[in-house]
């Protein structure tokens, strides 16, 4: 086998085989999480700020869990008002539904009769070409379907009503949880009782495959 030919036959392996090795490489490297190290400092001091932390998380996680527990109520009260929306809407749409039957049971009865003239005058034509009145009913009959199919009316968009289950978690998704910014405030605090942080990076996953 000559080298072209080789060469032809695993060249489009060669991309497979790269991805293969390269989804394996993702699947094996090492994983990392960061901690935070805190050293030194004024230990009263210290301990001043880990009881603002405390005092902090329990605010921000009752401030949360009231969001969450209220939820409920704030979503059936939304409730309340899009389905009293809805039902108006609704109203209206039953009215203009009607409205467009009477209006479609006109324009098909009159597009039926015409269309049916339109076969007969069509079929006559295409006969004999010579039937001049023929040809022409057949293209005039012809421009008032197309007309006519420009006129067809179309019924009203029927309005969709409020789902309770989306609007609860609406709701639950706005509350929001803060309590981050008390780690942020503690370690404000920590560096202001003269401790140092240090960040390190840890290897948690696949430990032996770091170079």
């Amino acid at each position: 086998m000559s080298l072209q030919r080789k060469w032809d036959r695993y060249k489009y392996l060669s991309p497979i085989f790269l991805l293969i090795i390269f989804l394996f490489s993702c699947s094996t490297s090492p994983e990392y999480k960061i901690e935070k190290l805190y050293l030194d400092g004024n230990k009263e001091c210290i301990k001043t700020c880990q009881t603002k932390k405390l005092k902090c998380e329990k605010q921000c996680k009752s401030e949360y869990e009231k969001c969450i527990n209220t939820a409920y109520k704030r979503a059936k009260e939304t409730y309340n008002i899009l389905v009293k929306q809805y039902e108006k809407e609704l109203k209206i749409y039953n009215s203009l539904f009607d409205k467009y039957l009477h209006e479609y049971d006109q324009w098909f009865s009159k597009y039926s009769l015409i269309f049916d003239s339109y076969q007969y005058y069509r079929d006559r034509c295409q006969k004999d070409k010579k039937d001049s009145y023929s040809c022409y009913k057949y293209n005039q009959l012809k421009s008032e379907l197309e007309h006519l199919r420009y006129l067809k009316p179309y019924p009203p968009n029927k309005p969709t009503p409020p789902d309770f289950k989306k609007i609860l978690q609406d709701e639950k998704n706005n509350c929001i949880n803060r309590c981050s910014k008390c780690e942020e405030q503690f370690d404000i605090c920590f560096t202001t009782c003269g401790g140092k942080i240090s960040i390190k990076k840890i290897c948690v996953k696949n430990c032996d495959k770091q170079k």
